[in-house]
């Protein structure tokens, strides 16, 4: 990826009925710089990381994507962001192996890298053929996790990432953004000081 990706946030503001999340919020996120949004549960966080991925639209304000300082439409945004979260549900009926294939029918993987060698990487080689409503919860946030850093992207959005996961999966999420990181863009939603402390800016997301 030569390119740099950026967004902007220009006094942007949800609501939801009556309770404002957040409101006059201005942000520049740019590559490859990574930021934690930091605060308590209900503050925003997830909402904010949604916005950033133009799944959930801001009530006020304006959130600009660029690509080398050229403006992207919000329907083009996934093309350059892969995405991981706690609600993010995966198709119970399939196995591992063909989620796999399925995603990167779709995308490009970050680096030449096999299906094989990825789930040993992720501890699931062994169950690369059971259906997914047979995973245990950290089983289904480690793949959530390697389909998002596997992807050829330019933004990486992970929220509360390590949410389910055991000793041996939190140490391979380290593992995953110590080596495969490849100098994009990280932002990660978390009240969990082990999931941000590697980003450089931290910004709180208060109500």
């Amino acid at each position: 990826m030569t390119n740099t990706f950026a967004i902007q946030l220009e006094n942007c503001e949800k609501t939801f009925g009556q309770q404002t999340l957040f409101a006059g919020l201005n942000y520049s996120f740019e590559q490859p710089q990574s930021y934690a949004l930091l605060g308590p549960n209900g503050t925003g966080k997830s909402t904010l990381l949604g916005i950033l991925y133009g799944y959930i639209s801001a009530t006020a304000g304006k959130v600009l994507w660029q690509l080398d300082n050229k403006n992207i439409d919000r329907e083009e945004v996934y093309k350059y962001t892969s995405f991981t979260s706690p609600y993010l549900e995966l198709p119970e009926e399939l196995t591992a192996s063909e989620i796999w294939d399925f995603h990167f029918a779709l995308k490009q993987t970050i680096i030449p890298i096999t299906k094989k060698e990825a789930l040993q990487i992720c501890k699931l080689d062994s169950s690369a053929n059971k259906q997914i409503k047979n995973f245990s919860s950290g089983m289904k946030s480690r793949l959530k996790l390697a389909l998002a850093v596997f992807s050829n992207s330019h933004v990486l959005l992970l929220d509360e990432p390590c949410t389910n996961m055991d000793k041996e999966g939190i140490a391979t999420y380290h593992y995953l953004l110590d080596n495969y990181l490849q100098n994009r863009m990280l932002i990660i939603a978390s009240n969990v000081a082990d999931e941000y402390e590697r980003c450089g800016n931290k910004i709180e997301v208060n109500t």
